[in-house]
């Protein structure tokens, strides 16, 4: 059993595949364009810290001054 393809297709498909074909970028009539932009992008993000902070404690050798990290 075989499968037909209808002519109309057949035609359009061998036109696109030779109009590939023939477009080169070495050919002397052929154009290439290149741009070149700078995008300016924003980003945020969370990052974790160390907070040091100074409570009142019972050490006499640091003046009665303890740190702790939060």
């Amino acid at each position: 059993m075989g499968v037909s393809i209808s002519p109309p297709f057949t035609l359009l498909c061998l036109g696109f595949i030779s109009t590939v074909w023939t477009l080169n970028p070495d050919d002397p009539n052929v154009c290439s364009h290149w741009e070149s932009y700078a995008v300016t992008v924003q980003e945020s993000y969370a990052h974790p810290f160390d907070q040091i902070y100074y409570t009142r404690c019972t050490d006499i050798l640091n003046w009665f001054k303890c740190t702790k990290h939060r």
